[in-house]
């Protein structure tokens, strides 16, 4: 078969099919700059690669560039939320430019820094109110609000004292700090209770090889209640157990616990009540402390970009809905969920007020800081 003469090489000439390509893009080159020129990139600063927040991001950012949005999202990996919130603070090229990924629980605590437990997870104190201001509320955020365990025995949190639990480590301010702060409001100490201190990620193999009794594990909801997707480490303990045949416990807290230490730290917490068969295993209801993951940036941020960012998100935000994961949680409601007219950035309140999602606010508990 004889080869077409425009793709046969010559000596001294080039294709004409390299050169009709490269003609196409040396056309196209401009208006694809011209776009990227105008679009304003948001580095978000996440967490640990694996966390469910950095595929989150990416899922938006190309969902923004499929719609055309004037802003781009940029997830950036990091040590954790603690590192999110101290570099925002601390280097200021940041305030104009980037968001972050924390918890209502964070934002609270940290003030507290260099005292007590609070002083693994913060050395100094973290003044944030007046500082940070919210964009959004990603998801409902119960991770390391509760405990799982293989023991029938174990019946409430206070059952722990004297067995081996596994919580995140100690610089970590959800699965250790968080974890940490309500074992003692029971009494459960080093002291008394061999408490094993490990990454979040190893929490449910240790449960599953024996090496502790209990640990607490990964849980989202969304502001509805009307959706519990089985998520993290949570997943992991429940399908290792259904294939061994083994029976999973769910441990909950008393709503005075969470009271308690709401009063005692000046954090949010916030009582939420799931019912029986909620979950694989889960045979009665249990109470656990639902805290709120959100964007935040600092009050420096321009409103114009957080306006255009909020924008951006509920045009995409049906679409990623679908495509499961983290967005499978996102609803209009639970965007403003926590947020206040003292807590929100104004650019973001605006974009609120003019989709008209900004009365939902007052269906769920306020983030206060």
């Amino acid at each position: 078969m004889t080869t077409p003469s425009f793709l046969t090489r010559r000596p001294g000439r080039r294709p004409c099919l390299s050169l009709v390509v490269a003609t196409v893009c040396l056309l196209l080159l401009p208006i694809t700059q011209a776009w990227a020129a105008k679009q304003t990139v948001i580095p978000v600063l996440t967490c640990p690669f694996g966390c469910g927040i950095v595929a989150m991001e990416s899922q938006l950012a190309a969902q923004m560039a499929r719609d055309g949005s004037p802003v781009m999202v940029a997830g950036q990996e990091t040590p954790g939320f603690n590192y999110n919130l101290r570099t925002l603070i601390r280097e200021k090229h940041r305030w104009k430019t980037d968001a972050f990924a924390t918890t209502g629980f964070i934002l609270a605590i940290a003030p507290h820094g260099g005292h007590g437990l609070v002083k693994s997870a913060f050395p100094k104190p973290l003044e944030t109110h007046g500082k940070i201001k919210l964009l959004f509320s990603t998801l409902d955020d119960e991770a390391a609000k509760f405990f799982v365990t293989f023991d029938p025995h174990i019946k409430t949190i206070a059952d722990l004292k004297g067995k081996k639990v596994g919580i995140g480590l100690r610089k970590e301010s959800e699965f250790g700090l968080a974890a940490n702060l309500i074992l003692r409001h029971y009494g459960i100490t080093p002291a008394n209770t061999h408490i094993r201190h490990a990454p979040p990620a190893a929490l449910a193999s240790q449960l599953l090889n024996g090496s502790v009794d209990a640990i607490v594990v990964t849980m989202g909801s969304e502001a509805t209640n009307k959706i519990w997707p089985v998520i993290g480490s949570q997943q992991k303990v429940t399908a290792a157990a259904k294939s061994s045949g083994r029976k999973l416990y769910y441990v909950g807290l008393d709503k005075s616990a969470i009271e308690a230490i709401n009063k005692k730290w000046g954090v949010n917490l916030v009582a939420k009540t799931i019912p029986a068969n909620t979950f694989p295993m889960q045979n009665k209801t249990i109470v656990v402390g639902m805290d709120r993951n959100l964007r935040a940036v600092h009050v420096g941020f321009p409103d114009k970009v957080a306006y255009q960012y909020i924008m951006a998100i509920a045009k995409a935000g049906p679409k990623l809905k679908k495509a499961g994961g983290i967005w499978g949680l996102w609803s209009p409601q639970q965007m403003v969920s926590g947020l206040t007219n003292a807590n929100v950035q104004p650019g973001a309140k605006r974009a609120y007020e003019k989709l008209g999602w900004w009365k939902l606010r007052k269906k769920t508990a306020p983030a206060r800081y």
